[in-house]
């Protein structure tokens, strides 16, 4: 089964509250944690062949 990713942000990494105004506008000002995350998200989901997300990692 296929994990959200919003999901994945709550059980694999620890984030909470993924989808709120304040956790989004901290998240996104700290350039590097983002890239990281990113980085992270692509190399443990298992996107399915064909199927693409928003990174060039």
């Amino acid at each position: 089964m296929l994990q959200g990713t919003s999901e994945f942000c709550k059980s694999d990494l620890g984030f909470h509250s993924v989808k709120s105004k304040e956790f989004i506008t901290k998240f996104f000002r700290d350039t590097d944690t983002l890239t990281d995350v990113i980085k992270e998200y692509h190399q443990r989901s298992k996107i399915p062949k064909g199927e693409y997300i928003c990174s060039t990692f």
